[in-house]
């Protein structure tokens, strides 16, 4: 999770550009399961959220990036939701 995201095995793949700004690439792998990958106008990966049954089941968000030419993160939040 620290910054090497696991990708889930998707079947469609789509770029979305939110209102908010940045880039979303949301993958799908069937019906109700799908994985989105925020990042910011600079392309860094600042939150990635797991969805199953369209719930969510894990998200994790990236922040606090160090300065240069491969920035990293130097603070990660994970969020698991009550069920």
């Amino acid at each position: 999770m620290l910054y090497q995201v696991p990708l889930m095995d998707y079947r469609t793949s789509t770029l979305q550009i939110p209102p908010d700004g940045g880039y979303r690439l949301v993958l799908q792998k069937g019906k109700g399961q799908r994985e989105e990958l925020d990042f910011d106008a600079d392309k860094k990966l600042v939150k990635v959220l797991f969805i199953n049954n369209d719930k969510e089941v894990l998200t994790v968000g990236y922040g606090d990036f160090s300065e240069g030419e491969k920035p990293f993160p130097g603070q990660l939040d994970l969020s698991i939701p009550s069920r």
